[in-house]
């Protein structure tokens, strides 16, 4: 029963027929993914923002489409506009949710107010050459170890460095 889930952010695509909601608990982490599947899926060169909770705690209403991009993800889109809802990871348990869906018209928000700034870059191994780099979030090559990825960290120039203690571990926001 949806009444019992402490559902309270609420993104809706652009024509409104599908909506995502997520809870107010911190998520699991929110990073900024570079792959190329999230990249061609968002019509980006730059990376694109991702808030990542666990599976079960995502709700997604509306009629959808998916199919299955990569190794792992599972992505929604609405079946009407064709707006980017989530992508499922099934064997790591989370999905990832845009912050550009809960920025409701009207509301004063930016997306990061509402999230807050990404604090990890993800799949930053498969970025193009000309990718933006930022030498102020950690660089995963996948995805920290917790989330089904390898954990290993590269420099901004993509070089393999060893992990600092506690770095594997996605920041609470």
């Amino acid at each position: 029963d949806s009444a019992d889930w402490p559902w309270q952010r609420v993104g809706k695509c652009l024509c409104g027929d599908c909506t995502v909601t997520v809870p107010t608990s911190a998520p699991l982490f929110n990073a900024l993914c570079a792959c190329t599947y999230c990249r061609r899926n968002a019509g980006l060169t730059a990376p694109v923002q991702e808030v990542a909770f666990p599976f079960s705690s995502v709700k997604v209403t509306g009629e959808t489409i998916s199919y299955v991009a990569g190794r792992v993800a599972a992505r929604l889109h609405c079946a009407g506009c064709g707006s980017a809802l989530c992508s499922r990871a099934e064997p790591a348990n989370f999905a990832s949710v845009y912050p550009v869906l809960f920025n409701t018209e009207g509301s004063g928000k930016l997306d990061v107010e509402i999230f807050g700034p990404p604090e990890l870059c993800v799949f930053y191994g498969s970025r193009g050459e000309d990718f933006p780099a930022s030498n102020k979030l950690p660089l995963f090559a996948d995805l920290p170890t917790q989330f089904g990825g390898s954990g290993k960290m590269l420099t901004v120039d993509g070089k393999e460095i060893p992990a600092p203690a506690g770095a594997a571990a996605a920041p609470a926001s």
